[in-house]
């Protein structure tokens, strides 16, 4: 009962706030940005509310820091998701927009012309210019993933993969689901004030979902909010990756049908290397 009236006061109190900060973005947009940065601590601040402590004591309580993190393992979680994610991301726009000619997955095509990139003009050899791209994304994804990102994360994170996550009593299924719908649900007011439209959403509850359950697999493996908001900084910061065809370039975010369907990718296969490192380490 008392999970029950705690989880009930925390969404009382992030819809008040989220509410609130929403209205603030509405009156001042001169100051949008600043109101866009307080918003991705409001989850954070709803737990602090909610259990009637400070934020500094929230965060000792669901241990949010380094020192029992297995910096190994956490090492191989970011990179080899920084690696896949944009791969995946540019195999889906090709085999669904190039090959299968569906137009909201967009097109792919190496660049052409004089491509300069970062200010540095690439050699004319489509490969060297493929892995340009390519690089570049992962790269941006570790320095901004890993940095104000991970910061960004955090602030929800110890709501969604903390606070939720040890009160819902539910199985890990629906307890993703529903930690996914919460969250996407938080993040609706930033979604209508940028114009999404009502598929774009649908595919955004989506992608909160799915993300809730990769989370959870790397939570559950690492036991560290660190880890997973790092994980999710890289995943949000490879959106940076573009495609050019015809040397014009053409946007595919990581929350477009391309980037779900690599995020559903990356989440089948660390759910079944988490399945088959518990099956291992129960027969020793």
């Amino acid at each position: 009962m008392e999970n029950k009236n705690s989880i009930g006061r925390f969404i009382l109190v992030l819809a008040i706030g989220t509410t609130l900060v929403a209205f603030i973005r509405f009156l001042l947009p001169r100051y949008g940005a600043v109101v866009n940065t307080f918003y991705y601590f409001i989850p954070l601040l709803a737990v602090a509310v909610t259990e009637k402590s400070g934020v500094l004591a929230v965060l000792r309580r669901y241990d949010v820091g380094a020192r029992k993190t297995d910096l190994r393992k956490s090492l191989c979680y970011v990179i080899v998701i920084a690696l896949a994610f944009p791969l995946l991301n540019m195999l889906c726009v090709w085999f669904f927009g190039n090959i299968l000619r569906i137009g909201p997955f967009g097109m792919f095509g190496i660049p052409e012309n004089d491509f300069v990139l970062y200010g540095v003009r690439m050699p004319e050899n489509p490969v060297l210019r493929f892995a340009s791209v390519y690089l570049s994304s992962v790269c941006f994804a570790l320095v901004a993933g890993l940095t104000y990102n991970t910061i960004f994360a955090l602030g929800s994170e110890v709501a969604w993969r903390g606070f939720l996550n040890r009160r819902l009593r539910w199985g890990r299924p629906v307890k993703n689901i529903a930690i996914g719908t919460i969250w996407a649900t938080w993040w609706l007011p930033v979604m209508l004030f940028n114009g999404y439209a009502r598929s774009s959403v649908a595919v955004a509850y989506v992608w909160f979902v799915l993300l809730s359950f990769l989370l959870d697999a790397i939570f559950r493996d690492t036991r560290s909010l660190l880890v997973t908001s790092a994980v999710r900084g890289v995943v949000v910061s490879s959106s940076c990756l573009y495609f050019v065809a015809g040397g014009s370039p053409s946007f595919n975010g990581t929350g477009g049908l391309a980037g779900t369907i690599s995020l559903l990718v990356v989440t089948v296969c660390v759910y079944m290397y988490g399945r088959a490192a518990d099956a291992h380490s129960t027969k020793e």
